[in-house]
């Protein structure tokens, strides 16, 4: 896109970027400190014309350094979602007594994660990233090392990136061991949408549950897998779909608000949990307190806590080794799989 009638001599503001890309002052504002809150088009187009003109937004930077206060970003996909919830309390208390404000990036595709990342003014506006259960591509990966942004991955591993890890094919063999050992004997799998954004833990979880039954000689039928989303309407029409197909001894369920929708449903359907129905959790929120369901619990908010250490510390040393902490899975049981 070319650009003229303007002076590069002199220095460039952003009034003249809203000029030239014809649009005002508050959009271009926009583009610059909440991408995410602008569309995919007007984004390029804004970014295009600051490209041309050769503006770098520096006055965010100065102000913040003029307060000594940082801002550290969270990507993540679902931000009222309770396992996210719960790993932005541990990060939020893990930032607490830092010189540091928490923005959070609610960001639910690829393309909308590489539009934030290629923006002009990122390396101003944060100081560091917290990734939330996702993976990049490896074009998006280059695009953070190229901006040198410190990054800290939770749940997912990246090479050359420092991380808060869980291995959650061990979690879904957890999961699938311990209701075999409880004395169930039939099973259904309530996960996420194979179209989601944090579908990976999901199909991890799912694949570790079917290596389980298989070393007993056991077959996870594809007929016996519903697929739900982080919207409770459609996950209770998946649960009820499921039940309706199969009675199953036990549903393992591949997040605990999964496993709401399989108690609703349940309930709706007169089936009665656990003295009919056995059910496990995944993820070890409050929820599966309160509503007393066994569950397999990942330390949400440690990790948060310890992703904001990794980050820290990356901040203070780029130069230092990468570190990945694995975190612990433990079954928490509770009523929902005491059979009468």
């Amino acid at each position: 896109m070319s650009i003229e009638g303007l002076d590069k001599k002199e220095a460039v503001t952003i009034y003249d970027v809203a000029e030239k890309a014809g649009i005002s002052i508050a959009t271009v504002s926009r583009v610059l400190n909440r991408p995410e809150k602008v569309s995919p088009s007007t984004r390029e187009k804004v970014f295009s014309v600051m490209k041309a003109l050769g503006f770098t937004p520096k006055a965010e930077a100065r102000e913040r350094a003029r307060k000594e206060v940082g801002r550290i970003g969270v990507i993540t996909p679902y931000f009222t979602h309770p396992s996210f919830v719960h790993r932005l309390r541990g990060i939020s208390e893990g930032i607490r007594g830092a010189a540091y404000e928490l923005v959070i990036i609610s960001l639910e595709t690829l393309e909308e994660v590489e539009s934030y990342l290629q923006s002009p003014g990122l390396a101003h506006r944060l100081d560091g990233l917290i990734v939330l259960s996702r993976k990049f591509e490896s074009t998006t990966l280059k695009l953070l090392k190229e901006k040198k942004m410190p990054t800290v991955f939770v749940e997912f591993g990246e090479e050359g990136f420092s991380g808060v890890c869980i291995d959650n094919i061990k979690g879904g063999e957890m999961a699938a061991d311990f209701l075999l050992q409880s004395g169930y004997k039939s099973f259904s799998v309530l996960t996420e949408n194979e179209q989601g954004i944090d579908v990976h833990p999901n199909v991890m979880r799912v694949d570790g549950f079917r290596q389980a039954l298989n070393r007993k000689g056991m077959v996870l039928s594809s007929e016996n897998i519903g697929y739900g989303s982080n919207d409770m309407a459609q996950s209770l029409i998946a649960a009820e779909e499921l039940l309706r197909s199969f009675r199953p001894e036990a549903v393992f369920a591949t997040t605990d608000f999964l496993a709401v929708a399989v108690i609703k449903i349940a309930k709706k359907l007169d089936i009665s949990i656990p003295e009919e129905m056995g059910l496990l959790g995944f993820d070890g929120t409050n929820t599966s307190d309160y509503m007393d369901f066994t569950t397999v619990d990942q330390s949400l908010e440690e990790s948060g806590k310890l992703a904001v250490e990794l980050l820290l510390k990356r901040i203070k040393s780029p130069q230092s080794p990468v570190q990945t902490i694995y975190l612990p899975l433990r079954i928490t049981e509770r009523r929902t799989t005491t059979r009468k």
